[in-house]
């Protein structure tokens, strides 16, 4: 650690204005006068008390909570899956019905992961052939918006570079536009993986599984150790529940789940976070009614100033009606804070201890929602009042979570053809547009590593090969 200012060396000097660097045999040079003096020793020694006081960068950090998912159709589906199960417990519920455990809500994590429709479609090697009569499913699962198994990919394959486009392509399917992803390769991706485990955004890592020198596989990474000459990442490998450390290191030949690439992925605004401060709260209400381009039914003469509307606007229209109005707020309180008028601390009833709040912030000018500013004029008073007695209901409130709406093509689904189709092993030809990872084979049944035989295996976009595409873990028949 490099102290900046310590005896021997005199920092910035306030008096002469200049920066003095000066190496000492004998603490103050001879001939300075005592105020500058002073002023060296004081500025030198606060300047070094702050900088050691100042906290030891963390050096392990992991994102909690993290679903763990087994190897479901593809290791890249299965790890991107991770990551969209992570979102769906912190706001962005419509992600997958219901929990995203993988234990209590095994089936629609495994849809979200793989459909059966996308199954039916290309678990079999060729895929299946379309007809006019029996066309191809519309995409609905990561897998598919992955293209993985696809041929002329064998059934779990997937290249490094449809991570991303599978992320934000899910996201958007299930109702959530604005996600973001991009696709790194090593020389970045230690520092982009730092900004984004930092910012609790858990990334997924293209490794070599078998430490043969060629990308394999695709794990979900969760945390870091930053130990200067250890470096290491924090990963789900898509085998068990358990966390992983690895060294990371580019990879080679000898160097077991060595990095070749990494996608980070970035799902925007938490769906009401109007104000985009990547948090839900009462300013997200304030917001609302701070552009407002209609003013609330019964006022004449609304205090505040409205809003011409503009598509500049939409982050205030939840509701997406085109305009930004009172059904927003309403929304707002429904939809995303589960809530209704009245309710200052957003606990999900109008009580005492709002009423309490509004007594204490009586008159206030210039409040929000959280001082008791019901309506959204800027002040609390008797309109207030009467707002919190409209909605008085202190068991509680009852609304149900918000929801995209829902696919149209979920509700197509059957359930047949759910059955994975047993075939050999096949080769294809032809330039292939960047490396696939992941070639491990398991039937929906298998949940347990030992019945998943051999390791990930990888087709390289620069072996000129049928063989050297293909390696000698997919020979006989699979799964």
């Amino acid at each position: 650690m490099t102290v900046p200012c310590l005896p021997g060396t005199l920092g910035l000097s306030a008096w002469s204005g200049r920066r003095d660097s000066i190496e000492i045999p004998g603490w103050i040079p001879e001939g300075e006068n005592d105020m500058r003096r002073l002023l060296d020793i004081t500025i030198c020694m606060s300047v070094t008390t702050a900088f050691l006081s100042l906290p030891a960068p963390a050096s392990v950090v992991t994102i909690s909570n993290v679903p763990s998912y087994i190897w479901y159709n593809g290791c890249g589906p299965t790890s991107a899956g991770m990551i969209i199960g992570y979102w769906d417990a912190r706001g962005f519920t419509n992600l997958i019905p219901g929990s995203n455990s993988w234990d209590n809500n095994l089936q629609a994590v495994e849809n979200m992961i793989a459909s059966p429709g996308n199954i039916r479609d290309y678990a079999s090697t060729p895929d299946r052939v379309a007809t006019s009569g029996d066309p191809y499913h519309a995409n609905d699962s990561v897998a598919d918006f992955m293209q993985a198994s696809r041929d002329p990919l064998a059934f779990g394959d997937s290249y490094d570079n449809m991570q991303a486009p599978a992320l934000t392509g899910y996201m958007a399917y299930r109702g959530y536009t604005g996600s973001s992803a991009f696709e790194a390769f090593y020389g970045i991706v230690w520092s982009n993986m730092l900004t984004a485990i930092n910012a609790s955004r858990p990334a997924e890592f293209f490794v070599d599984s078998d430490a043969d020198g060629t990308a394999d596989h695709f794990v979900t990474v969760i945390g870091y150790d930053n130990t200067p000459g250890s470096l290491k990442y924090e990963g789900y490998n898509t085998y068990d529940h358990v966390a992983h450390w690895y060294s990371f290191a580019a990879v080679a030949s000898g160097v077991s789940y060595g990095v070749k690439s990494a996608t980070f992925f970035n799902p925007g605004y938490l769906p009401g976070d109007t104000n985009r401060d990547g948090a839900l709260s009462s300013l997200d209400i304030d917001a609302i009614y701070q552009h407002l381009t209609v003013a609330p039914p019964g006022y004449t003469n609304w205090p505040r100033t409205l809003v011409t509307w503009s598509p500049a606007l939409a982050q205030y229209d939840v509701n997406s009606d085109g305009a930004v109005s009172q059904d927003d707020v309403t929304y707002e309180l429904n939809h995303y804070f589960l809530t209704n008028y009245g309710d200052a601390d957003l606990n999900k009833a109008t009580d005492f201890a709002d009423f309490q709040t509004l007594l204490n912030h009586w008159q206030a000018t210039g409040a929000g929602w959280a001082q008791g500013d019901f309506n959204g004029d800027g002040t609390v008073d008797f309109l207030d009042f009467q707002n919190l007695l409209n909605y008085w209901n202190p068991g509680g409130w009852n609304f149900a979570p918000a929801q995209a709406p829902e696919p149209a093509s979920l509700a197509l689904l059957g359930l047949g053809g759910l059955a994975i189709i047993r075939r050999n092993k096949r080769t294809s030809s032809g330039p292939m547009p960047g490396e696939k990872g992941d070639t491990r084979r398991n039937s929906p049944s298998e949940r347990n590593l030992s019945s998943i035989p051999g390791n990930c295996r990888n087709v390289s976009a620069s072996s000129n090969s049928v063989s050297g595409r293909f390696k000698s873990a997919f020979k006989g028949d699979v799964l």
